[in-house]
């Protein structure tokens, strides 16, 4: 099945989100659909709800399928990679939303990103993964680590 976005504002070419749903005995999240707006943000939770900071930070440190501190380095704390920002402050920089749509689709904010895309089908390949055939993370997830990063802002 293929969902077409709906997007307001421009926005350099059309985006599809393929959902995929899981075969016989598995679980995968399919893959819901969005908006982006102004080529810039999706400005609605992909859950409904928002997201809890603590778990977006526990997924943030500790969970491989994110491996945010391989590229990002621990927020304020040394270890970034030359070329990704720290991300110390991010939510004083960035809406929610900007958040979100770095997290869900970076090549729509930025076609050379080097980041990937955390939100499409067919991320989890690995056939003893519980949800096979899904995004590497879940909606749930990419909100929780929304929630997390939003909250982050400089001091002062």
């Amino acid at each position: 099945m293929r969902v077409s976005l709906r997007v307001s504002g421009w926005v350099p070419r059309w985006i599809t989100v393929i959902v995929v749903l899981a075969g016989p005995g598995r679980a995968a999240e399919p893959v819901v659909a969005y908006t982006i707006t102004n080529g810039s943000e999706i400005t609605i939770s992909l859950t409904g709800v928002p997201g809890d900071a603590a778990r977006g930070r526990a997924l943030y440190g500790g969970e491989a399928r994110a491996g945010c501190p391989a590229c990002h380095g621990v927020p304020g704390a040394a270890g970034a990679a030359a070329s990704t920002p720290d991300l110390a402050g991010v939510g004083g920089r960035l809406s929610a939303g900007a958040i979100r749509l770095w997290i869900v689709a970076p090549v729509a904010i930025d076609p050379e990103a080097a980041m990937p895309a955390f939100y499409a089908a067919e991320q989890r390949d690995g056939a003893d993964d519980p949800l096979y055939g899904g995004p590497a993370l879940t909606a749930a997830e990419i909100e929780d680590l929304v929630a997390y990063l939003a909250a982050l802002r400089d001091p002062g």
